[in-house]
């Protein structure tokens, strides 16, 4: 039996083009969920010989889950995605629940096919493939795809692959089959491939099950595979193990090496990579959770793509496509044009759900050149600030007579401006408290404050922070001026980087001292800053191997001030970080202490009390968050 149906001969304009933006995106379709059709989600896009664009997506009618009853439908556009048609159905629902899940594939031959995933039940859920000799105006009979073993597999949206030899390939997770006391949604990998043009197919004589690096079972679901330049396949799937997870084959499929963690930090999302067939690159498009960008826990966001120019063993910085942290962006499709890549994925969110609206948006081909320019994602693998200074012997002397005390170094931070090539280093002490020097008794004074010094080559900065908030927060002199100048004594150490995980928890186990270096930047002024501290408190979470530091008070440069207001604008803060690629701060600030009143925050920490305020309802305490793009480095120290 042919499905066929007519091309609507009036194109409608189901969503405007919108302009192209300065990061180089074009939305061309949104398709919102109504009340006729609850969800319309997951699908994939091919351009016809003609060079119209074909969308084939899942339409789901009578509810939005997974398991409700949808249709295959098709939009077409004219030109480039600025209009499209209006939906005609491809494939009506059949089987017991429904048919999802399209892949649109152009085979050697020039024919499309067409795979999906016909739903009976948990017990049996199967890709299909028909296939088209007329550009999709009409698809052929099915073929089921596995007939040695009655299961529910999954085969994602946009995963069939034919190979430089011909071999038609699809990945999926076995998840069931009649007879198992329950599912195993953790999944089972494999992959079916046809060396016939989809007549007949055999499974490959792998199946895998995922482990993380102590051998606990790891979720793997929802795999991909794309073949490498040296014709081995690539093959990733998402897990519940915070990144993707990467196998290989080097028999076109049939074997596969055991599935490890990879580079493509994740949460529990698919992605999709591709090769870009202008340059030769592989594009990855997923949920970045790195922390190169801001993300929600538990939530499929941020969207963002990456260039690798090695086959996968390295990756771009990623940018970002969709940053709504309130969002839902998955089961992406992409398609390679003269000079865009397309996109059609989930981009749900509170409002509609989170797989219930699809979007469709081009990306230029200048803007990934861009992103393929922008860097290694890897962590630094070397110290930002050399030589490391060993925090538990660095001191810094004064010099007077009658009194020349003796501070600890508690943190340190480097300020540069590459335009003047102006530098200056601070040295961040530890604080004491008010103190009446060498009395006979009651040797701390009444009316008690936090003493905090920092010093530069020509200046000292002087914290005073009482219970409320004072005139006389911060002191700037002449460094003369503080006991008759400072004599510093500071001790270097060899120091290593620690690059992961384990290397954290191995240099804790053995006690050896870990510090911080953070570093950041502003592009519009040129200066950066490198921050060094000792770590005094680090996290370490057993099963996920992951971290996270806590400590201060640092020294927050304000990389807009002039150099000759360095020493006026910085603040003190304290520091966190999970990643190399952002930090936390929190910012000493006039605070309000009245009860259910919220931080005061100014941009300058020492001014006077607003209008509003009470008398005496304003303390400093570290209240002010702020986010910062940065990079950060562990250090440990190998002392005796």
């Amino acid at each position: 039996m042919m499905f066929r149906a007519l091309f609507a001969a009036t194109v409608v304009a189901t969503a405007s083009l919108s302009q192209t933006s300065a990061l180089g995106q074009q939305s061309l379709l949104v398709i919102e969920p109504t009340e006729q059709h609850p969800r319309n989600s997951e699908g994939d896009l091919i351009e016809l010989s003609d060079g119209r664009l074909c969308l084939v997506y899942s339409r789901f009618r009578g509810g939005a889950s997974d398991h409700s009853a949808a249709d295959l439908v098709m939009r077409i556009s004219p030109d480039s995605g600025k209009s499209w048609s209006d939906d005609r159905v491809v494939v009506p629902h059949e089987g017991g629940k429904n048919v999802m899940s399209a892949s649109l594939l152009r085979l050697a031959d020039r024919r499309i096919a067409l795979f999906y995933l016909r739903k009976q039940s948990l017990e049996d859920c199967r890709p299909v493939m028909r296939v088209s000799d007329d550009e999709a105006a009409t698809f052929g009979p099915p073929v089921t795809c596995i007939n040695d073993q009655v299961g529910y597999y999954v085969l994602n949206n946009d995963r069939a692959v034919q190979l430089t030899n011909g071999r038609i390939v699809l990945p999926v997770a076995m998840h069931n089959k009649p007879g198992q006391q329950e599912p195993d949604w953790a999944g089972t990998l494999m992959c079916y491939f046809s060396d016939d043009g989809g007549s007949t197919w055999r499974r490959s004589k792998t199946t895998m099950i995922g482990h993380g690096p102590e051998g606990k079972r790891v979720t793997v679901q929802e795999p991909g595979i794309v073949e490498l330049s040296d014709e081995r396949l690539m093959m990733y799937c998402r897990t519940d193990a915070g990144s993707q997870f990467i196998s290989y084959s080097d028999d076109h499929g049939d074997t596969w090496s055991e599935p490890k963690p990879s580079d493509l930090a994740s949460p529990k999302s698919p992605a999709v990579i591709e090769r870009l067939p202008w340059s030769g690159e592989l594009v990855c498009v997923w949920n970045d959770q790195s922390g190169v960008h801001p993300f929600p826990i538990d939530k499929r966001s941020p969207l963002c793509v990456a260039i690798s120019g090695d086959d996968g063993k390295s990756w771009s910085r990623s940018r970002v496509i969709e940053p709504d942290p309130e969002g839902w962006f998955c089961y992406t499709s992409l398609v390679s044009l003269n000079d865009k890549l397309l996109l059609s994925y989930c981009a749900g969110d509170s409002t509609v759900g989170p797989l219930n609206r699809l979007k469709v948006v081009a990306l230029d081909k200048d803007w990934l050149a861009e992103c393929a320019a922008a860097g290694p994602a890897k962590p630094a693998g070397e110290a930002l600030l050399e030589p490391c200074l060993d925090y538990g012997r660095s001191f810094v002397n004064t010099k007077a007579s009658w009194n020349s005390p003796r501070f600890w170094v508690e943190s340190r931070c480097r300020v540069v401006d590459r335009k003047s090539n102006e530098s200056v280093e601070f040295l961040q002490c530890g604080l004491c408290k008010a103190e009446r020097t060498f009395a006979h008794r009651a040797l701390f004074a009444d009316d008690n404050y936090d003493f905090l010094p920092v010093f530069t080559e020509d200046e000292g900065v002087i914290f005073r922070r009482l219970v409320r908030v004072a005139d006389k927060y911060r002191e700037v002199r002449p460094i003369d001026q503080w006991w008759g100048g400072t004599e510093p004594q500071l001790r270097t150490v060899r120091a290593r980087v620690l690059r992961s995980p384990d290397e954290v928890f191995a240099a804790m186990r053995e006690g050896k001292p870990i510090v911080g270096q953070t570093e950041l930047s502003d592009p519009k002024t040129g200066r950066v800053a490198v921050i060094e501290y000792p770590i005094k408190t680090i996290n370490f979470e057993r099963d996920r191997r992951d971290w996270q530091v806590d400590t201060g008070p640092v020294i927050l440069p304000d990389l807009s001030a002039p150099p000759e207001r360095w020493s006026q604008a910085f603040q003190l803060a304290h520091i966190a970080f999970r990643t190399p690629y952002w930090a936390d701060f929190l910012v000493d600030q006039p605070t309000s202490v009245r009860t259910g009143a919220a931080p005061v925050n100014r941009a300058d920490p020492e001014g006077a009390s607003s209008e509003n305020d009470e008398p005496g309802a304003l303390t400093y305490h570290y209240s002010g968050q702020v986010h910062h793009a940065a990079r950060n480095v562990l250090l440990a120290l190998d002392v005796d």
